[in-house]
């Protein structure tokens, strides 16, 4: 999805003049520079055109380990805080990766391999005939292009990156996809899809608690605001980072507060800064949302 300031439209009307957008926003220049610089997010479908696979796929070498470390260097397990999505449109990939990782971390470290020179073998179960299919990564990744690394320094979400986008055949074919998809390319497991807007919300609720404890990964998707309701454009107005278009993992559910909390792939800006929201606004925002059995 397009990543514009809160003071221009999605349409792309022209911006209030400020003499810094990052004051008026709120938050530093950097932090400023992160959102802008994601230019599209596409969940299953492109707003623009994407660039063609192979143009300019030039790597660069990335300073990190494959899992989190902290301070000391100890190795540490993997986290939601290693989770931040880059410039390209992929939106639907890490949001896939929050989803796999909430709901069982062994879904993420069982899927690489480290291998010689520090190349390592990732693997995607549902894909593949008789057999599942391997990418080998190099440690080396799409320049400018590939997902941020953490202060922890873990790579595994840039890996798994790298190795999608070579089985997809170049960075540029990620421009639109689907979380669900890749979920069950990653794990083989399917996945049951529901429009929650047709749906009881304590009945919704009570299907993603059910999900939660069968640690099945979950995922959600904000239509193009062009195909959104009335209903639904309201809801973006009452919940801060709330976006159209985009793809978001359901990291948690609580029916005795009636709450929902989702996970922002940008790794930051989560809908109402901890990510929790009421189900009512879930359900009628969301026109898709699945869950990988």
């Amino acid at each position: 999805m397009p990543r514009q300031q809160k003071v221009a439209s999605a349409e792309g009307e022209a911006a209030a003049t400020h003499s810094s957008p990052a004051a008026c926003l709120g938050m530093s220049d950097a932090m400023l520079q992160r959102r802008l610089d994601r230019r599209r997010c596409l969940a299953g479908r492109a707003d623009t055109a994407a660039p063609d696979a192979g143009v300019d796929e030039v790597t660069e070498p990335v300073q990190g380990t494959l899992w989190p470390t902290d301070n000391a260097g100890k190795q540490l397990p993997p986290s939601l805080g290693d989770i931040e999505q880059g410039k390209v449109g992929d939106c639907y990939l890490f949001a896939a990766l929050a989803a796999l990782l909430s709901a069982d971390p062994k879904n993420i470290t069982d899927m690489i391999e480290p291998g010689l020179d520090g190349a390592y073998t990732v693997t995607f179960k549902g894909l593949g005939f008789f057999f599942a299919s391997t990418q080998l990564v190099t440690p080396d990744f799409y320049l400018e292009k590939h997902g941020r690394v953490s202060i922890g320094g873990a790579l595994w979400p840039l890996v798994i990156e790298k190795a999608w986008a070579q089985q997809q055949g170049g960075i540029g074919k990620l421009e639109e996809g689907n979380p669900a998809l890749l979920i069950k390319a990653i794990t083989n497991r399917s996945a049951e899809q529901i429009d929650p807007r047709s749906l009881p919300a304590q009945r919704v609720l009570a299907w993603l608690a059910i999900a939660r404890q069968k640690h099945q990964p979950i995922t959600a998707i904000g239509i193009p605001r062009g195909k959104a309701t009335d209903a639904m454009k309201v809801v973006p107005e009452k919940i801060p980072e709330l976006h159209f278009s985009h793809a978001y993992a359901v990291i948690d559910v609580s029916i005795e507060t009636k709450r929902v909390k989702v996970f922002n792939p940008w790794g930051l800006f989560h809908p109402n800064g901890d990510g929790w929201m009421d189900i009512e606004s879930f359900k009628t925002f969301f026109a898709e949302v699945d869950i990988n059995i």
